[in-house]
Order: C-alpha cells, then sequence, then structure tokens
C-alpha cells in the first residue's frame, strides 16, 4: 500500500513531548567553592542576587567632536519660552479648510476676483501668449531632460493592472518649471511697462516669521514658499472704506465644538522677532504677491486655507513695520495677494489686512477673497488595458483665460496699472 506525504510526515507533537520529557527540567546544583580560594580571602559574590555597578562616565578626549554631538535639550535652548505657541508651517494641514483658517485669520470670506483685479483679466496680452505657454506645459511635462523614478501608480479604475517602472519628471519639478516660466513670461512686459523691471523684485525661496494672539492663545507662522514680489509701495485696497464697515455685520465660520487650534503643532521653542523677508531694510521690500508651489495631495480647500494664513503673517509683519508692534486697529488697510498651484491647477487668494485684534471675534473683520480650482489644463494617463489608443499620457483642454487670470494678478500693483490708458485698453480688448 502506498501512503501520501501527509501520511509519511512525521508526528511532531510526540517528538516534542518526549524531549520536554526527558531534557525539561533541570536540576540546580550548590555551588562549591574550593578551600584554596576561600583560603585566599577572596570575596564571594552571589550571582542570583543584582550587585550595583559603580557607573563610570566616558569623557572624550576630544569636547567638540562632532561624532559625538548631543542636541541640546529643549529647556536649555535660547528661544525657550514658559508659555508654549502653536505653530503653522508650510505642512501645516487644517482639516476644515477655509473655515478654519478663516476663524484664525478673523477673515471674512468672498467668492471670485476683487473688482479692481477682475478689470485687468484680459485687459493686457502678449504677442504669442497662447502657444508660448503651451510650450511651457510641455517643457514642464515631456520636454525637460529629468528622468527620475515616479512612485508605482495604481488606477483605481483597473486595481489589478500591473503598472511598470516609469521615469520621467516628478510634480515637485513640473510645477516649478511652469510657474518659473509663466512668472517669466510676464516679465517680459517690462519693455511695455518699465515699472516691472525699476519698481519690482522677485525673491526666491523668502522666510516669514511672525506671531499674533487668537483670544488667548499664541500663533505662530514661520515657513519659506516659492517666490514673493516685493516693491515699494503696497498693493491698493481690494475693498473701498464702505465694505470694511460692512464687516463689523458680518459672523465668522464656525466650527464648534472643535478648536481652530486643533491641527497646530504646539511648541515652547520659538522667536518672538518680527522677520518679513529682509532681514536688512530695503527700498523694494514691501511684500505684494506670494507664490506657492503645492508639493503634497491635499484638496483646495486645505491649501487655500494655507495660503490664507502666509498672506496674513506677511500683512501683519508689513503693518507692524508700518504702525508698529502693537498696532490693533490700521489707519490703512493692508493688501496682498496669492498664487499657489500644482502641475495642472492654479488658485487665487486675495487678502486685505483691516485689523490686528485678533483676541475678540466682533469688530471689524478682514477680508479674504478666493477663486480656485482653475484648471490650465487636464492630464489623461495612459489605460494601457484599453487598447493602443490609451497607451500614452494625453494633454488637453488647455483653458487660455487661466493665464490671463495670472497675467492680471502679477500686473496688480504696479504704478499706473489701473489709470484711465489701461481702463481704455480694457474697455477695447471686452469690446
Amino acid at each position: 500500500m502506498r501512503l501520501t506525504n501527509e501520511l509519511c510526515r512525521r508526528n511532531m507533537v510526540r517528538v516534542w513531548k518526549k524531549a520536554w520529557k526527558k531534557y525539561g527540567s533541570f536540576t540546580e546544583y550548590p555551588v562549591k567553592i574550593s578551600r584554596d580560594r576561600l583560603n585566599q580571602g577572596i570575596e564571594i559574590v552571589d550571582p542570583s542576587k543584582s550587585q550595583e555597578l559603580p557607573k563610570v562616565t566616558w569623557t572624550p578626549p576630544v569636547e567638540d567632536d562632532p561624532r559625538l554631538w548631543r542636541p541640546i535639550p529643549m529647556e536649555e535652548q535660547i528661544n525657550y519660552h514658559d508659555e508654549p505657541t502653536h505653530l503653522v508651517t508650510p505642512k501645516t494641514r487644517l482639516l476644515k479648510g477655509v473655515q478654519q483658517a478663516s476663524i484664525l485669520a478673523k477673515a471674512h470670506q468672498i467668492n471670485g476676483f476683487p473688482s479692481n483685479v477682475e478689470n485687468l483679466v484680459g485687459a493686457v496680452e502678449i504677442p504669442n501668449q497662447d502657444n508660448l505657454v503651451q510650450r511651457y506645459v510641455m517643457q514642464s511635462q515631456v520636454w525637460d531632460p529629468t528622468r527620475d523614478k515616479l512612485p508605482k501608480r495604481i488606477d483605481t479604475r483597473k486595481v489589478g493592472w500591473h503598472f511598470q517602472a516609469a521615469y520621467g519628471i516628478k510634480n515637485e519639478k513640473s510645477s516649478t518649471i511652469l510657474l518659473r516660466n509663466m512668472i517669466r513670461l510676464c516679465q517680459s512686459l517690462a519693455g511695455r511697462y518699465p515699472s516691472i523691471a525699476t519698481d519690482r523684485r522677485l525673491l526666491y525661496k523668502p522666510y516669514i516669521g511672525t506671531h499674533y494672539f487668537h483670544e488667548d492663545n499664541m500663533v505662530s507662522v514661520q515657513g519659506l514658499y516659492e517666490y514673493l514680489i516685493s516693491g515699494q509701495k503696497g498693493l491698493n485696497p481690494f475693498a473701498n472704506e464702505d465694505e470694511v464697515d460692512a464687516t463689523v455685520m458680518e459672523r465668522l465660520a464656525d466650527i464648534s465644538p472643535i478648536s481652530p487650534l486643533i491641527d497646530l503643532s504646539p511648541t515652547s521653542c520659538y522667536s518672538m522677532d518680527t522677520i518679513t523677508h529682509l532681514k536688512k531694510p530695503h527700498s523694494h521690500g514691501v511684500p505684494q504677491t506670494l507664490f506657492m508651489l503645492n508639493k503634497n495631495y491635499w484638496s483646495t480647500d486645505q491649501r487655500q486655507a494655507r495660503s490664507l494664513l502666509f498672506c496674513l503673517a506677511s500683512a501683519l509683519s508689513q503693518a507692524r513695520k508700518l504702525y508698529g508692534i502693537d498696532v490693533k486697529q490700521l489707519p490703512e488697510p493692508v493688501s496682498v495677494q496669492c498664487v499657489n498651484m500644482d502641475p495642472t491647477t492654479i488658485n487665487f487668494i486675495f487678502f486685505q489686512l483691516n485689523t490686528a485684534d485678533f483676541k475678540s471675534r466682533d469688530g471689524v473683520k478682514n477680508m479674504a477673497w478666493f477663486s480656485g480650482d482653475h484648471h490650465l489644463f487636464k492630464k489623461e494617463l495612459s489605460q494601457p488595458w484599453l487598447g493602443e489608443e490609451y497607451e500614452k499620457t494625453k494633454y488637453i483642454d488647455y483653458e487660455a483665460d487661466v493665464f490671463k487670470r495670472f497675467l492680471a494678478v502679477f500686473l496688480n500693483g504696479l504704478p499706473g496699472i489701473h489709470s484711465d490708458e489701461i481702463q481704455s485698453e480694457v474697455n477695447a480688448a471686452r469690446s
């Protein structure tokens, strides 16, 4: 009779029981010490009892050896404070988005562009504008020689499909290339508007650091962003005095019982200094336009919330520079604008700081205009399981109006840009 492999397998249960019966018991014999050792006067130590050995601290021969560096405890650092602060950085993600950020900024939310910026949309055109922007899109997506290994792709439309390893341009660099080229294209208007070259400065990776008290809690905003356009003067107010006074009747968003500080990281090591992009005074040091790159997979609402807090920090630091560190009611509002984008989508924010009193929810409010989800183009990834026609990535549905809005934001703040001459160009372009 032939037995299967399962029946021929050895019964390990019996083996373990036999081994345990034979080797499972252990007899502990008393320690025997020779009489010669006892006569030598050697101290006998019982190994079953724990012995406290003297601790010997080793001191390196070179005190500042970098290999033996240890971080300084937080309590011994120079910037340590007993009162903690709630920190906002470019990596801070507000789960409630714009509503949560509006509470922290004491801002009244408005959809769309401000009227003075909306009038500039389509007013000025660059020769061969759309063709150049489309070439910039192709450079950021295909033509750049960068070949980095891309993250593994998983398509929910075909979960079991195995994609081969792909090499190309990552989203972070793609956004950088597109933003840099679009700014350079806008700067090409310096021949028509010389103030672009004479009255402005483009700063790369500027740093902002400031703090304020939201109700009774300190909030600090610190971090870098991609570019900053600064000038000799600030932007014109987006709203007039009547619209600012009308914000007294507006109510802030309410996300209770959740605290608006829930997503902010508390820390006790921070600086109380207000840093306004440039360490030394500069003739073109007034912030106007912020450019931020979205290097994450957040929602548009969360990206706009982060940009709003950095607009607040930039405007607040400029207000303190003009009116003093303890200013509460501003003699004149301070306005800044922000553009945040990823490889395909551009979002806009316009912020007007009317008050620096954040301890109360009543009174005059700040104002923020939001305009998001402007798709410059659409990127359709390959779907090879559908056939040869879908094996390559496609770039479709280019929207020319998105760059016109980008150009309008860039031109806003130029001396004389809202003059009668520009308004006549606006009317001629629209007619």
